[in-house]
């Protein structure tokens, strides 16, 4: 099964995310901000990470910079392990 962390701080679209994929097949892993989804990293297999970039005490890019890149590489599993990212940004509004 596909592991997709959902890093969303936003509780409805956190589990709207959620709810849509795992009734599509999905094993979703929801983390409310950057530090919960470093820390789910450390105990589950991760696939994906769907992530919001404006978030309160880590956004987004803060969890892909390059010093947590590696970190994130080399968790969950003890092993390398490739993880992708999507970040998610609101439209702006005009």
């Amino acid at each position: 099964m596909f592991h997709i962390l959902v890093v969303e701080d936003d509780a409805k679209l956190r589990s709207l995310f959620c709810t849509v994929l795992t009734n599509n097949g999905y094993l979703a892993l929801p983390a409310e901000s950057g530090e919960k989804a470093l820390s789910l990293l450390d105990s589950e297999y991760v696939d994906l990470i769907i992530s919001d970039i404006m978030m309160s005490g880590m956004d987004g890019y803060e969890l892909f910079y390059p010093q947590l890149g590696v970190k994130l590489c080399s968790m969950a599993g003890g092993g390398v392990q490739k993880i992708y990212m999507v970040f998610l940004r609101e439209p702006s509004r005009r």
